[in-house]
């Protein structure tokens, strides 16, 4: 015990020094669990919630490329496809461009889209007023606590990319893991020059098992590898992930961020026992 004592004293010899040292290594610790949790979260399979059952099927060229609308009838008769929808991410304006009006706006169909996000909680009620009326749309429970909507109201959005503006009123609301988004009818979009042209943006559908998302991935990519339209189809997750490493390798960059926290860690200790033994230099002698 006497040592420990003496350890003890001795620690806190310079009181300034050692809590400021034991709180910067306690603020690095904590930014190290951070960032290897964050690193763990992109290279981890997700295939045991329902989203890892989730396929997207975009252009071989990029996401900001079209497909052509037939390609839905050719995708639905493979093995172990539970539904298939066409989706455009419109980008309308709601109220103005300032961040806190905006949020995400996909087409889909409405016959599959419970199949497709059987994660989310919608009433029957909102979910057949939604499919019987063509300018309707759900959104999130999130949504609509920040706007206030209710149902029955009504929204204008304005085109960007796509040269319409919509109308659309609200349907219902859904409860589920992402309540950012609204979904309204693909057919919408039927008097845009993208639909005119028989495109659409990405395909997004729901395989039977986990286990049979490799094989309907790589069925789907082999059936229009030698088309006029090849298409790369991928997992949900990897679909996201592709659009934050467009501005580099995210994974790396974090690698190479705590490999640089450690060393900052290790420089922190040798310094602080540097100064310590500097101050006892009589003492030792």
């Amino acid at each position: 015990m006497k040592f420990l004592r003496f350890v003890f004293k001795n620690v806190f010899r310079n009181k300034t020094r050692a809590l400021l040292t034991m709180s910067s290594i306690v603020l690095i610790l904590v930014l190290t669990v951070v960032l290897t949790s964050l690193l763990s979260s992109f290279e981890r399979e997700d295939s045991s919630n329902k989203g890892g059952t989730r396929i997207f099927v975009q252009n071989t060229s990029g996401p900001f490329y079209f497909l052509p609308l037939s390609h839905r009838q050719k995708i639905e008769p493979i093995p172990g496809v539970l539904a298939v929808a066409p989706q455009v991410w419109f980008a309308g304006t709601y109220i103005d461009e300032r961040p806190q009006n905006l949020f995400t706006q996909l087409t889909t169909d409405p016959d599959v889209w419970k199949t497709l996000f059987d994660e989310f909680t919608i009433s029957p009620q909102d979910l057949a007023a939604w499919r019987a009326q063509r300018d309707s749309f759900i959104a999130g429970q999130q949504l609509i606590d920040r706007y206030h909507w209710k149902v029955g109201d009504r929204i204008e959005l304005k085109g960007s990319w796509l040269q319409i503006n919509l109308s659309l009123v609200l349907a219902g609301v859904y409860r589920g893991p992402d309540e950012s988004v609204i979904y309204f009818h693909d057919k919408h979009l039927e008097s845009s020059w993208l639909t005119r042209t028989g495109q659409t943006g990405t395909y997004i559908l729901r395989a039977a098992r986990p286990e049979d998302v490799a094989r309907i991935t790589e069925a789907i990519e082999a059936q229009f590898a030698n088309g006029p339209a090849p298409v790369k189809a991928m997992p949900e997750k990897q679909f996201q992930l592709q659009f934050i490493e467009m501005l580099g390798n995210v994974k790396l960059l974090i690698r190479w961020i705590l490999l640089a926290v450690l060393f900052t860690l290790v420089l922190i200790v040798a310094n602080t026992m540097a100064m310590n033994a500097r101050e006892r230099v009589t003492e030792i002698a």
